[in-house]
């Protein structure tokens, strides 16, 4: 039985540009090293924006931590801001009432045009449906 050699010319690797002569005819990268560096690059730009909110709700959380921990509840924004709070980066969101609440992760407050104010830690219940919370209760 005689094999042919297929004519690899035309194929090179995404990362590097290294001419791929074996291997499956739709191998894209030379080795696993070039694939993973395609990748990465690729994926670079949405970790850095997931770093960025990440960073700032963990700015917001420790700031709001701070006010509970002295005992306050009420601060304006103008204050806020210069301690580096964003009220945009937020975990959450409703209206109760007239105001809008706002939740960083399990600290809510409301807030109105010029101040925050009704800051409480509230613990964040379980949301399992019914039928899990069954299951792990037996």
């Amino acid at each position: 039985m005689k094999y042919e050699i297929e004519d690899r010319e035309g194929k090179h690797c995404l990362e590097c540009g290294t001419s791929i002569t074996y291997g499956r005819q739709d191998k894209k990268f030379c080795c696993s090293k070039c694939r993973n560096d395609y990748y990465n690059r690729r994926s670079h730009d949405h970790r850095i924006i997931e770093q960025r909110i990440n960073a700032a709700l963990n700015r917001n959380y420790s700031i709001l931590k701070k006010l509970l921990d002295d005992g306050v509840t009420s601060a304006t924004l103008s204050d806020l801001s210069e301690w580096g709070f964003r009220p945009e980066s937020i975990t959450g969101h409703g209206k109760v009432g007239r105001h809008d609440q706002y939740r960083c992760y399990e600290i809510r407050y409301f807030q109105s045009v010029n101040k925050i104010f009704g800051i409480t830690f509230s613990p964040i219940r379980n949301t399992a449906p019914c039928s899990l919370t069954r299951e792990r209760e037996q």
